[in-house]
């Protein structure tokens, strides 16, 4: 993992594993921060019912 790019542990899936793969080389290749998540990082009282789902954070 690079410094540019961040994504949550056990995020990746067989659903998402190709754009997740893609975006850490355009995140590398650019020099530009990305962070990959599922819920809120630092916290972990909130539990979704959704697994499919991720948000992207990039300056």
């Amino acid at each position: 993992m690079s410094s540019f790019y961040y994504i949550q542990p056990d995020l990746k899936n067989d659903t998402n594993a190709s754009f997740l793969n893609a975006l850490e080389i355009f995140s590398n290749k650019k020099q530009m921060q990305v962070y990959a998540i599922k819920n809120p990082l630092g916290e972990n009282k909130y539990n979704y019912d959704r697994d499919d789902i991720l948000v992207l954070l990039s300056p």
